[in-house]
């Protein structure tokens, strides 16, 4: 991976953290409701998994809510971001496989 694209990651995430904390500290809790549906959907199909995602996300956040409350959150969010990813991956491939369709065929 380069360092440029750590670093996007990285920013990304702090800002996405930062605007989560500022909407509930303003009281738009209809705004924090759906930052942390859209994180639910981007875990899907960004990999948040990786370290950069979770550290600018806990980063951005704890100073509203502390360390744990960020940590547990971005955590559940990694997992079910690894698992899409992983599992998701093998599903393609079996459903490929038995389609018929080669391993060396693009997608």
């Amino acid at each position: 991976m380069r360092l440029y694209q750590a670093v996007t990651g990285f920013v990304g995430a702090l800002a996405y953290g930062i605007f989560l904390a500022v909407a509930f500290t303003q009281q738009y809790e209809s705004v924090a409701f759906y930052l942390v549906i859209g994180l639910s959907l981007a875990a899907a199909l960004i990999p948040v998994y990786r370290a950069e995602y979770v550290l600018g996300f806990i980063l951005g956040m704890t100073f509203t809510f502390g360390a744990v409350l960020p940590t547990l959150i971005g955590a559940l969010v990694a997992v079910v971001s690894a698992l899409l990813h992983f599992l998701g991956r093998q599903v393609i491939r079996i459903v490929r496989g038995l389609a018929g369709v080669r391993s060396s065929d693009p997608l």
